[in-house]
Order: structure tokens, then sequence, then C-alpha cells
């Protein structure tokens, strides 16, 4: 969107209204397409980030947050709404009403959205629906994690269609994500849809499009901006699911490797030699479940030890010293091998004790 600026400052990051449409400049850039720090009056710029665009002519004004932004638009939406149904021609800003917010276009629709979507699922469930929270109140609700995106498509109806699918993923997901659609719009993707997809670490869905501009394709590439073209829903259903994937934090997942079962306990001379005699107590075991690893599992990831006895565990996340079958250091031992364990910082052992050997892994949640 171009406009110029008549009195003021503007900034990116700044919250405005235009028209029907509310929200915060993510990108401001001269009409040359240089970006720019802000812009003072008499300065032609190009503003990104609205996600639909106002009628020419229509003024836009920079207010104090991007929610008071989204609450005037979405309600002088209403307002036009309703003089348009009597015949009215023209509306004033000064005559807005006050009436329960409707929500109309870009960010604003996509709350709705998810809202209308929720409230179908939680119905489905039959599941209470949740408690709005006060700002400043005792209780307030977690924050979801956001998971950016650009949604491009063939024709309106078709975007709004997707819009709800991506919304449903997120819903029916049982984590608490919230897709944020930084930006729509019919046809193609543009440079300027791969421009703010960047600033917004989004990924972009084209449905019933493709793009086939090479400088677009080699400036996403650059940007490392994803962009997935889709012609089916369930396509782009499940690979909405493995990009917001991506915006959940990794969990560890612990996979026990080997299990031992301690027989004997002695002690041994490590570096053979009785002057500045070193002994490492070892644990004599017969391996009955997977393997023991010295330093790392067949995965690569990094061996964990842990010592049990009659089920409780008396020592956490100890590493390999030494394993020996007969007198030989070896790197790992199997199924049924007898060996002897050495642990660092753990001496204690007990015929009877379970040694485990562990690993752990940091894995991407599913959605």
């Amino acid at each position: 969107m171009d406009c110029i600026v008549r009195w003021g400052k503007l900034k990116a990051g700044d919250a405005v209204v235009t028209g029907t449409t509310g929200g915060k400049i993510r990108i401001l850039n001269g009409v040359d397409g240089k970006k720019m720090d802000e812009a003072l009056p008499s300065t032609p710029v190009r503003i990104i980030g609205l996600k639909s665009l106002p009628r020419a002519g229509d003024d836009l004004f920079c207010v104090s947050s991007e929610a008071v932004a989204k609450d005037i638009a979405s309600r002088k939406a209403l307002h036009h709404a309703d003089e348009y149904a009597r015949g009215a021609r023209r509306v004033s800003l000064d005559a807005v009403p006050e009436p329960e917010l409707q929500v109309t276009g870009g960010a604003a629709r996509l709350a709705s959205t998810q809202k209308r979507v929720r409230e179908r699922f939680d119905k489905k469930n039959g599941v209470e629906p949740a408690e709005e929270k006060e700002e400043g109140g005792a209780t307030a609700a977690p924050l979801a994690i956001r998971a950016p995106v650009v949604v491009k498509a063939d024709a309106d109806g078709t975007l709004l269609a997707v819009e709800e699918a991506l919304a449903a993923v997120a819903v029916e997901s049982s984590h608490d994500i919230e897709v944020d659609v930084v930006g729509v719009g019919v046809g193609p993707v543009t440079s300027s849809d791969v421009l703010l997809a960047t600033e917004a670490g989004a990924a972009i869905f084209a449905f019933g499009v493709r793009t086939n501009d090479r400088s677009v394709l080699s400036m996403a590439e650059r940007e490392k901006v994803q962009i997935r073209h889709h012609t089916v829903i369930y396509s782009l259903l499940d690979d909405a699911r493995k990009i917001l994937a991506g915006h959940l934090p990794s969990v560890e997942v612990e996979t026990v490797v080997g299990r031992a079962t301690v027989q004997a306990v002695f002690d041994m001379n490590v570096n053979g030699s009785k002057r500045g005699r070193m002994v490492e107590m070892v644990a004599g075991c017969r391996v009955n479940y997977g393997s023991l690893f010295l330093e790392k599992d067949g995965k690569g990831t990094a061996s964990n030890y842990r010592v049990i006895r009659n089920g409780e565990v008396v020592c956490e996340a100890a590493t390999a010293m030494s394993i020996r079958k007969f007198k030989d250091e070896v790197k790992e031992v199997n199924q049924g091998d007898e060996c002897g364990v050495g642990l660092r910082g753990y001496a204690e052992f007990e015929e009877g004790d379970v040694i485990e050997c562990f690993s752990k892994e940091l894995k991407k949640m599913f959605v």
C-alpha cells in the first residue's frame, strides 16, 4: 500500500487504522523499495503488513496500539455495514458507535475465525468455553505459541476457507498454538509477500496458485522463506502441521538402550602399577537387554547410566568410565555378554543392582 505522510512521523511498528483495516506496519519502505526507519511529512512510502487493502483515498491514522487499531477498524466496518444497509453513502470516524466488536479482514478476521472454530470444536467435544481474561486480572491466560503464516489463494472465498482450515489445525492440536496470518492476498506469491514473511518469520501457503517468477523464488531461497504450493486442502493441512510443529519447543526424549544385572562387585587396579595405585570399583554384570556403550550409542548420542536398587534409583545420569569384557577394554557389550562396568562418580554397587544405559535426544513435538 502506497501513501504520502501529510503530518507527523511514521515508523515501522506503528499501529495504524485506514478505512476498515487496522494493524501494525511491519515493513516501511520508500516507493523505490528501500527500507526506511521513519518517514516525515511529504514523504511517499510503501507500507507492508496490513492484511487487507483500504480504498484509494482513505486516510491513515496512527493509534496507540495494534489492539486499539483493530478495535476501531472493526467498529468502523460494522458501522459501514449498518449504514450501507440503510442506504447511507458516507460515514464519519466520529460517528462510530460502541457495539460488540464484529471482525472483518486481515488479522481481525483470523482472530474471529479461530475463535469461531474453537467454539465449534469445544461444543462438539462437550468442553465448557474458557473464561476470557480481563487485562490486569488476577488469573492471566497463558500465552499461546504464535505461528505466523502468509496465505495466498486463487480467490477471496478460497482465502477464507484456507484460513479457517489452518485455524482448525491449531484449535484441534493438543498444544496451545495460534496461527497468526500476517498477510493474505489473491494471486501468486510476490516479492512483497516474501519480504513480509522474512520480517515476520512466516511460511507462505499458496493454494490454487503457482509462483513462477524466478526472482521471487530466488529471493525466498536467499531469505530462507518456505513457499508451500498446494492444490488439495488435505495436502496443505498435512504440510501445515509440519510447519506449525517447527514453532513448538523441542522435548527431551529418553530411550533405554541396554540393561544389565550386577552379579559381583570387585576393585581393579586401573594403571597396573602398585605405586600410586588407582582403584576402580567395577560391577561384574550380565547384559540381559540391549547393549551397553562406553561413550555413544548407535544413534550417535551420548550414553548415560543409572543404577536401580529394589525398584529405586540410587544413581542417576552417570557416565561409563570403563567397560571390560574379560580383561579387555571394549566400547560395547551386547545382550547375553558378561562384562565389568565402572561408572564415574559412583562405586557403591551391590549384587542384584540393575544398571541401565540410556540416551537422551531432543525431538520436535507433533501438532
